[in-house]
């Protein structure tokens, strides 16, 4: 009697790099949907050309890590994935809009090395260019069978409402507008887990899905979300102290109160005492100030505490994986992939 196959789960490397490979066409259509001049303005934000129009050689995988959630919930293999491929497209299209609002919000001039869509083209362009993928991803959504296109259209306008909201509240909690660390944690939250509990919800939803597992999917994402917004906090931290790393302490050049500045505040003793001083003051920082600033928040223990709300997030995460996916190998991918990119 022939043994049964055991079928071995992909490593993180290879499974970014096969999303990669299988939504890039799709989302390269999608995007040629758009007129000149925003497709070429969105070609340069997915990294596919550069500020003249002429074609990138190397796109970045880890602007495909939301996408990554949409196919992976939907289950393993490649017919699981065409199903969620919509969705998977429009959720990219999404986080993409978001990405650009949040430069203008931020006035954040370079993003990954390379200078933002509103430094090359100007803010009003950007907003618009931001404006047209929202719509752009409901386009593709509505293309689903009637009775999966109406959820997943109302799950996205939750998704763009909550974000929206969110923005709001977190340009408000800069300077001597101290939040709370549970204030600053919700704002935090609200930026990526309401996005990242949308693709896993959508991914099962193609899927065919129970309503459990559906809501278990959308647990995971959540959770998965409120880890990745720490994670995103902490990165900007570890960066070092050259002008790079001044670049990316933005929140801390605004003085906005993060969860790590909320908790540090909320601690005692001098680095606590010179950390408020430096958030009641209106003078324009120093690169050298922002960089004490950081070693303040360091000091306080707030990174400490930070990897181990990630950990506890991350935790919730993999309890609820189970009741999302039924199938081990695509369970096990999908687990991997969350650890992998914890730690990426």
């Amino acid at each position: 009697m022939r043994q049964a196959e055991v079928v071995v789960p992909r490593d993180v490397r290879q499974v970014s790099r096969e999303v990669v490979a299988f939504l890039d066409p799709h989302l390269r259509a999608a995007v040629g949907r758009l007129e000149q001049p925003l497709r070429g303005m969105a070609e340069y934000y997915f990294r596919w050309v550069d500020a003249d129009g002429l074609p990138c050689p190397v796109v970045a995988c880890t602007r495909r890590r939301y996408g990554s959630l949409f196919l992976l919930s939907s289950g393993g293999g490649e017919h699981a994935w065409n199903r969620a491929r919509n969705a998977a497209v429009a959720g990219s299209l999404l986080l993409a809009s978001v990405t650009v609002h949040d430069d203008i919000i931020d006035e954040e001039l370079v993003r990954n090395g390379r200078p933002t869509v509103h430094a090359v083209f100007g803010v009003p362009a950007a907003l618009y260019v931001g404006n047209a993928l929202v719509g752009l991803a409901s386009e593709l959504l509505a293309q689903e069978p009637a009775h999966l296109a109406g959820e997943l259209v109302r799950r996205l306008s939750e998704v763009v409402r909550e974000i929206a909201n969110c923005q709001i509240l977190d340009v408000t909690f800069e300077g001597s507008n101290v939040a709370s660390l549970q204030e600053a944690l919700a704002v935090s939250a609200a930026k990526i887990a309401p996005g990242a509990a949308f693709a896993c919800a959508a991914g099962a939803l193609c899927a065919g899905a129970s309503e459990a597992q559906v809501q278990a999917a959308a647990e995971v994402g959540s959770e998965f979300g409120k880890a990745w917004a720490l994670w995103d906090e902490l990165e900007e931290y570890a960066a070092g102290d050259g002008p790079t790393a001044v670049d990316r302490l933005a929140d801390l050049r605004q003085r906005r109160i993060v969860p790590s500045v909320a908790y540090a505040l909320q601690s005692e003793g001098p680095a606590r005492e010179k950390l408020l001083a430096y958030f009641h003051d209106t003078a324009a920082p120093d690169s050298a100030g922002i960089l004490q600033t950081r070693d303040l928040i360091e000091e306080c223990g707030a990174l400490l505490w930070l990897r181990e709300r990630i950990d506890a997030h991350l935790n919730q995460a993999m309890y609820r994986l189970p009741d999302a996916i039924d199938d081990p190998v695509a369970r096990d991918e999908f687990a991997s992939c969350l650890r992998g990119w914890a730690v990426s």
